[in-house]
């Protein structure tokens, strides 16, 4: 096993590191997830050495600033006593001067108040599925005996704010999710006041007709009517402070702007993702299969898999821009979308819905960016 304190001997182009420290263990089985094939029943915890060797050789990367996404399945199955143990473990590496942060995805139903006061004691981030209304919410966001999760994730999101958390909200569009866009959008800003909201199109790599099982898959025009329709809503509101993370991406870029989001802003390649038996990953949505397969964080320093060939692969991959993209005018706005969401021939299934968009919104926008 190679030793971090003397491999590593740079700082590293490291954004986060997002870390599924209960696997793909869920306590809902939501019909979309990209997980729902898996034995997502299965209790699997990360155990506390991998943790410690992970916490330590990022700290020691990172020298001033370190960023850990604690995700799963469920990340809150793991309980109280690891998320402690996390803290314990970044203070007793935490350099001088050194800032590490934390956030938490999770699906908001196992929330209660002693997790509150720890997250907000701990200045966590925390992010919570929601995909809008009742109706929208409960069509998909079941629990294991097949009921919507809604009020459990309202009751988990109003227990945060009662401590001083402001969570992010991140919901999944759907083909059925379409014809709720308002309806969503007036509970979400108008009634639940959220500030920070971020949407992940529902999509299917396996075929690009998509399969039965994933017939609520999002195509190029249903993306450009969602996000078109969007736009309007957020103008028409004139509220600086809603923070919506796809549109942000979109204006941003547009306008010779930094974007967050990394499908806009070609950092794709910069984060790591470790399974729970800690095996490393570009991120987590290459986990299934081993084509992705960056190395095995129990036998390896993180400097060693961080200079792997299979790494440069991929941050050749992400950055490579097919013809298409190369005689577009947007493609220093979009660096061919998410690498997740490209064909055999590496081009970005949304090529055509960004393009729209972009257009669109290089309309709209002027003078607000």
């Amino acid at each position: 096993m190679e030793n971090a304190q003397t491999t590593t001997k740079k700082k590293l182009p490291l954004l986060a590191a997002i870390v599924k420290i209960t696997g793909n263990n869920c306590n809902l089985r939501c019909e979309y997830c990209f997980y729902h094939s898996s034995n997502q029943q299965a209790y699997t915890v990360i155990n506390e050495k991998l943790l410690e060797k992970l916490i330590k050789e990022y700290i020691y990367c990172s020298p001033e600033k370190a960023y850990f996404i604690w995700h799963g399945g469920e990340p809150l199955i793991a309980g109280y006593s690891l998320f402690a143990k996390i803290i314990e473990i970044e203070n007793k590496y935490r350099k001088p001067q050194q800032v590490i942060k934390n956030a938490v995805q999770t699906n908001g139903t196992l929330l209660n108040k002693n997790w509150a006061t720890f997250f907000k004691n701990n200045n966590f981030k925390i992010g919570v599925s929601l995909d809008g209304s009742k109706r929208s919410h409960d069509l998909f966001r079941k629990d294991v005996s097949g009921n919507g999760t809604f009020d459990r994730v309202i009751q988990g999101i109003k227990l945060l704010r009662e401590n001083g958390i402001e969570p992010g909200i991140i919901s999944v569009l759907t083909k059925q999710g379409l014809d709720n866009l308002v309806e969503d959008f007036n509970f979400l800003v108008k009634e639940l006041f959220i500030k920070s909201w971020g949407i992940n199109v529902l999509y299917n790599k396996e075929t690009q007709l998509f399969s039965s099982k994933t017939c609520e898959a999002i195509d190029n025009e249903d993306f450009i009517k969602y996000f078109k329709i969007l736009v309007d809503l957020w103008l028409a509101r004139n509220d600086s402070r809603l923070k919506i993370r796809e549109i942000d991406g979109f204006g941003a870029t547009v306008f010779n702007k930094a974007a967050n989001i990394c499908s806009y802003n070609g950092s794709c390649g910069n984060f790591i993702c470790v399974e729970v038996d800690g095996k490393v990953y570009p991120c987590d949505r290459f986990t299934s299969g081993n084509d992705f397969l960056l190395g095995d964080f129990n036998y390896q320093s993180i400097q060693s898999i961080l200079e792997s060939e299979k790494l440069l692969r991929f941050r050749k991959l992400a950055k490579e821009l097919p013809s298409i993209c190369r005689q577009c005018q947007w493609k220093n706005s979009c660096h061919n979308g998410c690498t997740a969401m490209r064909d055999s021939n590496n081009n970005y299934y949304y090529c055509l819905g960004r393009q729209k968009l972009f257009d669109y919104l290089e309309k709209k926008m002027e003078g607000i960016y």
